[in-house]
């Protein structure tokens, strides 16, 4: 479980991803591909950065996961990463596997606690898996946005697909 006690997010920017993804792709990261999504990039109010990671599960995936959000913390952007076998298809749900390196979240803010369950079964020493068969909340907010996903890379250099 992660625990978070009365920490406060900047809001991130454009200008904090540039440096959390030059510090984050000077490691072994790539042998997956790594896409933006949600509000971030939909220009909505957030406190995260979402992103997905696509490719084959390997063995440096929960070591992947913890260097993106340790990375992000230490510059004060909160990274939400996670592994998906696939990015949404919003013209036609498909059900997804979704591989996080946690499966609770703790957060106390001003001596009030709310534990978030994502659920998952262990996969390994610090992933779990969760599959959702129907479209999980996330699907559903973004369903409206005009920016469903951009590589990571992309969205830094101003192109998209």
């Amino acid at each position: 479980m992660i625990e978070r006690v009365n920490r406060v997010w900047k809001k991130p920017t454009l200008k904090k991803l540039i440096k959390w993804w030059k510090l984050f792709s000077n490691f072994n990261i790539h042998n997956y591909d790594y896409y933006l999504v949600g509000g971030f990039i939909n220009k909505e109010k957030t406190k995260d950065i979402d992103i997905v990671v696509i490719g084959d599960i390997q063995k440096d995936l929960d070591v992947i996961l913890t260097l993106a959000k340790m990375i992000g913390e230490k510059h004060d952007i909160l990274i939400d990463i996670f592994w998906q076998d696939k990015l949404y298809n919003h013209d036609n749900y498909k059900p997804i596997k979704r591989v996080r390196n946690f499966n609770r979240l703790k957060i106390t803010k001003n001596n009030r606690t709310k534990i978030y369950d994502y659920g998952g079964t262990k996969i390994d020493d610090n992933l779990f898996a969760s599959y959702y068969k129907q479209p999980y909340v996330d699907y559903i907010k973004s369903k409206d946005y005009k920016n469903k996903y951009i590589k990571i890379q992309d969205y830094i250099n101003g192109t998209t697909n």
